[in-house]
């Protein structure tokens, strides 16, 4: 008997009494059988104005996955740095086939790479054949057979992302320099029937040990594309594009409080910690509007990952905990010569 308030309800599947809640707002009966008949939706009603609002049900944030080539319509942020990369690439057909993109740990080179550059040279305006590998443990095997993939296309680029891997992961110098020499006759193979371009994702600590090598240097002295942290503009962008694309209204005032974060912290890799914390917020939310206390609620960008990682870390049993915190110290690999990575 208590008067309906003014404000959002969800309707859920709940037969007619949901058709007839949607007519008591205005809204078209035809229309409410359709969004009720699909099973993936939620309905919500704005019992004043009438507006329907629906789930969202695609995840606007990558987290810690990074974005990858079919993530193109929500990777934002770099689209100058998109274009510079696409003029370094045509213009490499006549100077050398190679492009060095270097950038510190955390600045989304990778992403970049592939969900920036590797789309763009595959639409339909410049039709590249695209491939993309990591040197790995056996980088001559991964590059011969992606050779032999590309080997009868007219226009092919070649993109090895952590190109840093062939230093870290390969210890025998022949064996380094013989992959290196090999990507390098490629990337020269360019004829007036078929183009070759060679682009190299490097971390910048490892810049000189690239330098090294006769091949690349020409690439990084006068081919090179810098990747830098992002502006406060990118970082809005990064922020509010994704939500945008797939429809997840922000609230008021969020994105200033994350940048506001962000810029009082001195967090060394920014765009990791900034787009866990977005998918985090995002899986604690309503699925419609990302709001502040979704943010707070996972601590924010200083303290998701870590957040995340002890809720991880708790979930193991003992021998699990011991299993992880083995694995943890693999991952770092010592350097005589450089810190340790």
């Amino acid at each position: 008997g208590a008067p309906i308030r003014p404000e959002l309800v969800d309707i859920f599947y709940d037969g007619q009494c949901a058709v007839r809640a949607g007519q008591s707002a205005g809204l078209p009966e035809e229309a409410l059988h359709a969004v009720i008949a699909r099973p993936e939706f939620t309905l919500e009603v704005d019992l004043h104005q009438g507006r329907r609002v629906p789930l969202v049900m695609r995840t606007p944030y990558r987290g810690l996955a990074g974005f990858g080539t079919g993530d193109r319509d929500i990777f934002f942020g770099r689209s100058e740095l998109i274009e510079d990369l696409v003029e370094h690439v045509e213009s490499a057909c006549a100077a050398g086939g190679i492009v060095l993109v270097v950038g510190a740990s955390g600045t989304g080179k990778s992403s970049l790479l592939r969900a920036g550059l590797i789309p763009e040279m595959q639409s339909a305006e410049r039709a590249w054949q695209c491939e993309l590998i990591t040197p790995g443990a056996d980088p001559a095997e991964a590059v011969e057979e992606v050779l032999e993939a590309l080997a009868d296309r007219p226009r092919a680029l070649l993109v090895v992302d952590q190109f840093e891997e062939l230093f870290t992961l390969t210890p025998d110098d022949d064996e380094r320099s013989a992959t290196v020499n090999r990507l390098v006759a490629w990337a020269g193979e360019t004829t007036p029937e078929r183009t070759r371009v060679l682009v190299l994702g490097l971390r910048a600590d490892r810049y000189g040990e690239a330098a090294a090598h006769p091949g690349l240097v020409a690439a990084l002295r006068d081919q090179q594309v810098l990747v830098p942290p992002m502006t406060e503009d990118e970082l809005r962008s990064v922020i509010e594009g994704p939500a945008g694309r797939v429809g997840l209204k922000l609230e008021w005032g969020l994105v200033d409080v994350i940048l506001s974060d962000l810029q009082a912290s001195d967090l060394t890799h920014v765009l990791p910690h900034l787009s866990h914390t977005l998918q985090a917020a995002w899986e604690d939310s309503d699925r419609r509007q990302l709001r502040i206390r979704d943010y707070k609620a996972v601590d924010g960008v200083v303290g998701a990952v870590r957040r995340s990682a002890e809720r991880a870390f708790a979930d193991l049993d003992s021998e699990g905990q011991q299993v992880a915190r083995t694995i943890v110290l693999r991952l770092i690999v010592p350097h005589p010569d450089a810190k340790p990575s």
